[in-house]
């Protein structure tokens, strides 16, 4: 007899496969991604239409992604890409909200230290390396702690949440 799948299954496929398109969405974005785009250009001259491959939508999301997160948003998009794969693998993550919780740890993390790190000479975002988020957790940290003391405890707030976010991952690897 053929096996039906329980509605609540169901549901959660579908999810996974709208969260799929949304990865995918977003990264071609932000591939594609010119501050000069409307519907909010941050370069001149403005371009007269969007030019990233997905449109004036994805103009604005690539921007918003630029602007909050900087180079991280591409971290941003790697948790939610591999949230989504354990879901298209049926394999919902033990202890989500903890795991979320991780991600978004070393997600700021990860802004933060590309504002406190990232050479002059490599390719940035206008708003900064991390972004918005990056130059406050910058600005927090080293105004508390110094520029050692900042960089000692990003750090270990960045490798912390990855453990909790990526645990399952790295016992799987090693």
């Amino acid at each position: 007899a053929p096996r039906t799948q329980a509605p609540r299954e169901r549901l959660r496929d579908f999810g996974a496969l709208l969260l799929l398109a949304a990865c995918v969405f977003l990264g071609a974005a932000l591939v594609t991604f010119d501050p000069a785009d409307p519907p909010r250009p941050s370069a001149f001259p403005a371009n007269a239409r969007a030019t990233n491959a997905c449109g004036a939508v994805g103009a604005l999301l690539a921007g918003a992604g630029d602007r909050t997160f900087g180079l991280g948003a591409w971290a941003a998009l790697g948790f939610l890409a591999a949230l989504d794969v354990a879901l298209l693998r049926r394999r919902v993550p033990a202890d989500l909200p903890l795991r979320t919780a991780g991600a978004v740890a070393a997600g700021a993390g990860t802004c933060t230290l590309l504002a406190m790190f990232l050479p002059a000479g490599v390719p940035r975002p206008l708003w900064g390396p991390g972004g918005d988020l990056g130059a406050a957790g910058r600005i927090v940290a080293e105004g508390l702690l110094a520029r050692a003391g900042a960089a000692i405890v990003t750090v270990a707030v960045t490798l912390n949440g990855l453990s909790r976010a990526c645990d399952e991952l790295v016992e799987r690897v090693a």
